[in-house]
């Protein structure tokens, strides 16, 4: 995948305008530099968001060969699988929900 992202950042016809967009050389998570922080693009925030980010990128992995159009897919049911769109909300307040999820899923 990281191979696959740098022939794509390679590739791109916008790439240095793109990194010049992106590039922060400050910590964008301290309060003075909230807006910039605003400004840039969101991670997705769950496995489904990210199942959904690789659907729409599918055609940046699958060129070339690379990832078989059956993997992309199954790893995409794989992280729907994981039921997670809109946790935050199904548990919200819901401490001992949370605890429990931790628990399974957390592994220090």
């Amino acid at each position: 995948g990281l191979t696959v992202a740098a022939r794509h950042g390679l590739e791109m016809e916008n790439a240095v305008e793109l990194a010049k967009n992106l590039y922060v050389d400050i910590n964008i998570f301290s309060r003075e530099y909230e807006e910039i922080q605003k400004q840039l693009p969101k991670l997705p925030t769950s496995c489904w968001e990210s199942a959904e980010k690789l659907l729409l990128d599918r055609h940046i992995y699958e060129k070339d060969g690379v990832f078989p159009t059956a993997v992309i897919d199954a790893t995409a049911k794989n992280l729907m699988g994981f039921n997670d769109k809109d946790l935050s909300e199904r548990y919200y307040g819901k401490g001992d929900e949370i605890q429990k999820l931790v628990d399974e899923f957390m592994h220090w």
